[in-house]
């Protein structure tokens, strides 16, 4: 991970909140794909460094390449993934890895001709497990950049200028509240949906 770029992006309280709700609202889809395991726990592994990569989430990184390296993934791969290569990995994850990096890269608003393209090529389920795993690191790469950059400027050691003692406590401290909204928000919506 020596080579990597930590904290290369700031993300602020709509963009976490944004975030977070398309997290909890894949959370259903992500439960489906491991009990059906749709997805490799090493497919799985590459999303996760793919998109931290991206961020540049230090706390992510550092995490998902334990469980990358519990996964069977070679230290080289994962160094690949890491610094954005993507090295060897199998040729039916590629379309998947770009996504997941387009996706990061465009702030979690990713092209929707880009999406159409992952429907065809993994067909609609895989495709969206796919996109709960990256929605999901999404929100942990947001949460991790803001503790991370916090932990660093306490030890003195440099983090992005963009971003502020305030802005990093503010995403922190806002899951307490918009975890349990949205997950009431969810209860409504469902229970709506049921009743119609």
């Amino acid at each position: 991970m020596m080579n990597q770029r930590f904290y290369k992006r700031v993300y602020g309280i709509k963009d976490f909140y944004y975030i977070l709700e398309e997290a909890v609202n894949s959370f259903a889809v992500l439960r489906k794909a491991r009990i059906k395991n749709t997805i490799s726990k090493q497919f799985q592994e590459r999303i996760m460094l793919a998109v931290s990569e991206v961020n540049g989430c230090e706390i992510c990184s550092y995490y998902h390449t334990k469980e990358a390296l519990k996964s069977g993934m070679s230290e080289k791969d994962i160094q690949n993934m890491l610094q954005g290569e993507l090295g060897e990995i199998p040729e039916e994850e590629t379309i998947a890895i770009f996504f997941a990096q387009h996706y990061a890269e465009a702030s979690a608003n990713p092209d929707s001709e880009v999406w159409k393209r992952v429907v065809e090529i993994y067909g609609e389920e895989k495709a969206k497990a796919i996109l709960a795993y990256i929605k999901v690191i999404m929100m942990g790469n947001v949460y991790g950049l803001a503790a991370g950059s916090l932990i660093n400027r306490f030890k003195g050691v440099q983090v992005n200028k963009k971003s502020t003692v305030g802005l990093e406590l503010s995403i922190l401290l806002s899951a307490i509240i918009f975890f349990p909204f949205l997950f009431i928000k969810k209860g409504i919506s469902v229970l709506f949906l049921q009743k119609n």
